[in-house]
């Protein structure tokens, strides 16, 4: 669990960089560093701000430019690259493969049917709306957690078409293995 909440953290520090899709030797230049940057993180934590990045309400863009900026502000931006350099990244190249990576796993694990479970919460967004025994605020705020669940499960059902998906398939037992 704790190597999930460190590559969840890492994925904070990351987004997706739509110029160039995921190669294999980029997943296993990947899967090789992992180890290595967990660990830094895991030794930094307490250095690295505590400031969440918002990933439902800001661009890919944003979220690289406030990870980098952390990084940076934390005065570990030269130790992150060197702990990445003997795998081949810079610290921007590993957080955009990292997301990629994760990414592209999260939409091997949505189910297939993703329309359907668009279908289903807006149905329940509807019942929501309907609920004489929550006040407005509560409505609001549940509905603005629907719409969030939302607009993540379109984004991957649109990541599922993605060709990243297709190279991570390949290595989908590899990458669980580095959560275990």
């Amino acid at each position: 669990m704790q190597k999930l909440l460190i590559a969840l953290t890492l994925l904070g520090f990351s987004c997706v960089l739509q110029a160039k899709n995921l190669t294999g030797n980029d997943v296993e230049k990947w899967i090789k560093a992992f180890p290595q940057a967990e660990q830094w993180l895991t030794a930094n934590a307490d250095k690295l701000s505590t400031e969440s990045i918002d990933f439902l309400n800001n661009s890919p863009e944003k979220v690289v430019e406030v990870a980098m900026a952390q990084i940076k502000s934390s005065g570990l931006y030269a130790s992150f690259a060197n702990q990445l350099q003997q795998y081949g990244f810079t610290p921007e190249q590993f957080i955009s493969t990292q997301v990629k990576v994760l990414q592209a796993m999260m939409s091997l694990n949505v189910p297939t049917d993703a329309g359907m479970l668009s279908n289903q919460m807006s149905d329940t967004l509807k019942q929501l709306e309907a609920n004489e025994q929550l006040t407005a605020e509560e409505k609001a705020m549940m509905k603005k957690q629907m719409q969030q669940m939302m607009t993540l499960t379109q984004g991957f059902n649109k990541q599922q078409q993605s060709p990243d998906v297709a190279v991570i398939e390949q290595y989908k037992s590899q990458i669980q293995g580095l959560f275990q």
